[in-house]
């Protein structure tokens, strides 16, 4: 496919940009581990991120200087998450070793080991961090008290081997299972009886969350399908469907009033809680999406693909941001930090990359520019103003600069040419129009 074809495929995203607000070069790379890393996320105060990788052992790291804090070691087989506990004094790691562990963060003590006779798929903390709750292979969900040995509740009513996911309500009295049986359960956490089975799904549902105030629950399936369910209440249940592919997860923003997805069909898509209305679909992934998840004020989405890139992504319109080029290998997983001001992704590559997205303060408010606007035409971008234009910057996501092969060419007396060289990456061009304003033209795919 010639370049000018490509040009002619891509759209373009006009932001009015300071100086300093576009500039993927500050990422951190954490690079300690010998295997795959399986997960990253932040410690609730933003100041540690632990990783967890298949060589079996979790990381804590400063989230500044990305230097290593401490090794928690002890597993025997890779681990497929961490958690920090709700006040960061505790972690909770999942290991194919068939044992969760938690571990004191200041000094890395074991304070707690559970093991079962199957793979855990997913565990996690009650909101006390006095309880784990994990979803195991033999179709069992398990409920343990740290402060005693024995199982607190055996959770049995999956009719096949194989809990995929386990969530715990915001008040920790109810737990939420879904497994390969087509089948979500939500379970009373206290007695360990059913409240209520969740079964619209054809096919294995891969991941369960409550919404934050407790009330419902989001399920993504594998028949390509999410669906929002009610069971404390008599509403309707809510089908979230236009996904192609496997839903892989499903996660809420914290207002509970909007829902995304994230599918092997190489989207993700954001909804409409309340109605099941389509708000937005996340195109430009040519790989199968891990996860998506939003941002802590719900106007950003941060994407992980297969592709082994991430991307940062408006919630209300689909546009994309920032995009996450560094990792070599396909991210398993993408966490915003708690303020939002960052992100973390983990990659098969043996890395986690730490992400400033500063630059999101900015692009949240801004608009488009109606006195500047560009088109792509014949390998050439055509940017049309009511003003002069007084230089162009062309570059990567790294940062490297690419030579603009003519300086830009008044082709009218509102419009400027300018020639894009052939180049295998996606670029940025910033281009300086009248009283100084920036204006950013992304161009998302430029191959030879």
């Amino acid at each position: 496919m010639s370049l000018s074809e490509n040009l002619l495929r891509c759209s373009l995203v006009l932001l009015v940009l300071s100086l300093c607000s576009v500039d993927s070069r500050g990422q951190i790379v954490l690079g300690g581990h010998a295997d795959a890393v399986s997960w990253a996320e932040f410690s609730p105060d933003d100041n540690m991120i632990v990783t967890a990788g298949y060589d079996g052992v979790a990381i804590l790291w400063d989230a500044s200087t990305g230097n290593e804090i401490r090794r928690l070691i002890g597993h025997t087989a890779r681990l497929t998450s961490a958690q920090f506990s709700s006040t960061g004094d505790s972690l909770l790691t999942v290991s194919d070793d068939q044992s969760v562990r938690v571990w004191r963060v200041s000094d890395g003590t074991l304070l707690a080991r559970r093991d079962v006779p199957t793979r855990i798929r997913h565990a996690v903390f009650d909101p006390t961090a006095t309880k784990i709750a994990a979803a195991a292979w033999d179709s069992v969900g398990r409920l343990w008290s740290l402060d005693a040995e024995e199982n607190v509740r055996l959770l049995e009513g999956h009719r096949m081997p194989r809990i995929f996911h386990i969530d715990w309500s915001s008040d920790g009295r109810s737990v939420a299972t879904a497994g390969t049986d087509s089948l979500a359960i939500l379970w009373d956490a206290e007695t360990g009886q059913e409240i209520a089975r969740l079964a619209e799904h054809d096919g294995n549902v891969n991941q369960i969350e409550f919404s934050p105030d407790g009330s419902r629950l989001v399920t993504a399936g594998f028949d390509g399908v999410s669906i929002i369910w009610s069971p404390f209440s008599n509403l309707d249940n809510i089908f979230l469907r236009g996904h192609a592919a496997r839903v892989r997860t499903a996660r809420f923003d914290r207002s509970g009033t909007m829902v995304v997805t994230a599918s092997h069909d190489n989207t993700a898509r954001v909804w409409d809680a309340l109605t099941g209305d389509s708000i937005s679909t996340l195109i430009g992934h040519q790989g199968r999406l891990r996860e998506a998840e939003f941002s802590p004020d719900g106007r950003f989405v941060l994407t992980a693909s297969e592709d082994g890139t991430g991307g940062v992504w408006r919630a209300n319109t689909g546009e994309g941001l920032f995009p996450l080029f560094g990792h070599t290998a396909g991210i398993l997983t993408a966490r915003f930090s708690h303020e939002g001001n960052r992100a973390v992704t983990a990659s098969y590559d043996s890395t986690a990359l730490v992400w400033d997205l500063s630059m999101l303060s900015v692009a949240a408010s801004t608009s488009e520019v109606p006195a500047m606007r560009s088109v792509l035409k014949d390998g050439e971008v055509i940017v049309m103003t009511d003003g002069a234009i007084g230089s162009v910057i062309l570059s990567d996501y790294a940062g490297r600069e690419y030579p603009v092969v003519m300086p830009p060419r008044r082709t009218s007396p509102g419009a400027y040419s300018i020639t894009i060289p052939e180049c295998e990456v996606p670029l940025l061009l910033l281009v300086v129009g009248r009283e100084g304003d920036r204006v950013m033209v992304r161009i998302p795919r430029l191959l030879r």
